[in-house]
């Protein structure tokens, strides 16, 4: 199982063979929307256990979603409000 973030237009899961290395054509579960603005990344924690990074309305964060094969959905299931100590100090800013 692998997870693609779209950003803004939800994530996506593909079945991928580890015995061959390739992905599957098509998306099991696409463009699922958690409700959120975006998610910039993704990391799997288990086969079935995605986190996701976030700016949630509540404020910036890591979103936990369980893959739910038989519903073909992403099922949020908790959340990790990441607490703001830099601000926009290290945004990229135009050079002129």
């Amino acid at each position: 199982t692998l997870v693609v973030s779209g950003g803004t237009g939800g994530a996506s899961v593909f079945s991928y063979n580890t015995n061959t290395g390739v992905l599957s054509n098509r998306a099991t579960i696409r463009n699922e929307d958690l409700g959120d603005v975006g998610h910039p990344d993704v990391t799997m924690v288990t086969r079935n256990i995605a986190a996701l990074s976030t700016d949630a309305q509540r404020g910036f964060g890591i979103v936990v979603s369980n893959i739910n094969m038989k519903s073909r959905s992403l099922d949020r299931t908790r959340f990790f409000r990441v607490q703001n100590t830099v601000g926009f100090d290290y945004a990229i800013r135009p050079t002129n």
